[in-house]
């Protein structure tokens, strides 16, 4: 009987193992676009100092992101302790495990459903930022390539309004001129 529960916690952490390798690559794939966008982000700040006000609301996003990590990380924890606590409670029924089997059985059992439900909704948790971070990269790159397009045309009406300040400029030093040359 001791082999059932053995093989039974050896498959359960197994998958474990596994959900949390998923998670892992979950999250180096988030940390890589964060990190591909904080290069986008210091590229665009000597050029669109403008637009510091629209970054810092997603620099406050970020940090919502990163409270929910931290709570993500803190279940984790939380679980990491209840596997303790159920390994240490398997240790002392070590002795007793043939009369009290079907019991602990039942109990395992209600803990990795519990478990599976936890990374169920870690998963989705991580589905949904993975989708908001594609939201505001979209949103960026549409903003970016708008202000991109603006450039030109603010360049072409400075252009224009100094052509016509010089031409004004010219016109008074000529009137200038003739007034001194008529008053002497």
């Amino acid at each position: 009987m001791d082999e059932d529960v053995k093989e039974l916690i050896g498959g359960l952490a197994e998958e474990m193992r596994r959900g949390f390798a998923k998670m892992d690559a979950r999250f180096e794939e988030m940390d890589g676009r964060f990190e591909k966008m904080d290069g986008r982000f210091e590229e665009m700040d000597g050029r669109f100092e403008k637009m510091d006000g629209r970054f810092e609301k997603i620099d406050a996003r970020f940090e919502e992101m990163d409270g929910r990590f931290e709570k993500i990380d803190a279940r984790f924890e939380k679980m990491d302790a209840r596997f303790e606590n159920i390994d240490a409670r398997f240790d002392k029924t070590d002795a007793k495990i043939d009369e009290k089997f079907e019991e602990a059985k039942r109990h395992f059992g209600v803990v990795a459903d519990g478990l599976r439900s936890h990374m169920q909704t870690v998963a989705e948790s991580v589905d949904v930022v993975d989708r908001k971070i594609d939201r505001v990269d979209e949103r960026l790159s549409g903003e970016v390539a708008e202000i991109k397009a603006m450039i030109p045309i603010s360049f072409t009406q400075l252009d224009g309004r100094i052509r016509s300040l010089e031409t004004d400029n010219a016109d008074l030093q000529s009137r200038v001129e003739r007034l001194e040359s008529t008053a002497h």
